[in-house]
């Protein structure tokens, strides 16, 4: 493929594999569904090729894992993995807040501004969306690093269909400790230059997200034994 035509098809795949990625986050492509090449590109109106790519590629964020006849199927969910998600979320991310600090007035009011977009959102995926915008706010690439950022994204699109999940099956979020309330905490510790304090709640803000995940898939639970975000 010559550089032309490289650049032309880039686009492509990268809405192609958001489409996929999306479906596979929502349920619209339920977990261990067969993933159909051939319906998949007439449905986004495509050739099977970018589709192939695509999948190719969410298979390295691990929402697709590949079938014994070579084809692939949505990953499986379970408790084990939202739980191993959830804490490896709230252990980087806790760290990550050290090299963060220290914020300032404008930077946390920003924090404050995404929080009220989320109280005013009306589905669940809006209301994710708002969080996770929160946590890049908190923590971008430039403050914490390139690489850090990358994994936190990865593990992110990972765990953000066990999020829409647990949101899905309650209506005002009692699946989980409300995240505005949480947040709001955070901002007052970080204004207060209380950063220990901030990155304490932000982890077990985590393991609440895995506590909550043992219960809706209560067939699987957490290695380790029961998990108790109180104890953080």
């Amino acid at each position: 493929m010559g550089w032309t035509a490289l650049h032309q098809h880039a686009p492509l795949l990268a809405r192609i594999r958001a489409s996929l990625r999306r479906w596979l986050q929502d349920g619209t492509l339920a977990p261990g569904q067969n993933l159909d090449e051939r319906k998949l590109a007439h449905r986004l109106e495509v050739s099977r090729t970018p589709v192939r790519e695509a999948i190719l590629l969410l298979a390295g964020e691990g929402l697709v894992v590949p079938r014994a006849d070579g084809g692939y199927r949505a990953a499986p969910m379970s408790g084990e993995e939202a739980a191993d998600l959830f804490r490896l979320l709230g252990e980087i991310e806790s760290r990550a807040l050290f090299r963060a600090a220290p914020y300032g007035a404008l930077g946390l009011a920003r924090l404050e501004e995404l929080d009220a977009a989320r109280v005013t959102a009306q589905t669940a995926a809006e209301r994710l969306a708002m969080d996770r915008r929160w946590h890049h706010h908190l923590l971008p690439a430039h403050r914490i690093g390139g690489v850090c950022r990358a994994e936190l994204d990865r593990l992110e699109g990972m765990a953000a269909r066990y999020q829409l999940a647990l949101l899905s099956v309650a209506d005002d979020d009692h699946a989980l400790v409300d995240p505005v309330l949480e947040h709001r905490a955070m901002v007052d510790d970080l204004l207060s230059d209380r950063v220990a304090r901030a990155a304490v709640r932000l982890e077990r803000h985590w393991l609440t997200g895995a506590a909550a995940a043992a219960e809706r898939w209560p067939s699987s639970r957490p290695r380790g034994g029961a998990i108790d975000p109180a104890a953080a």
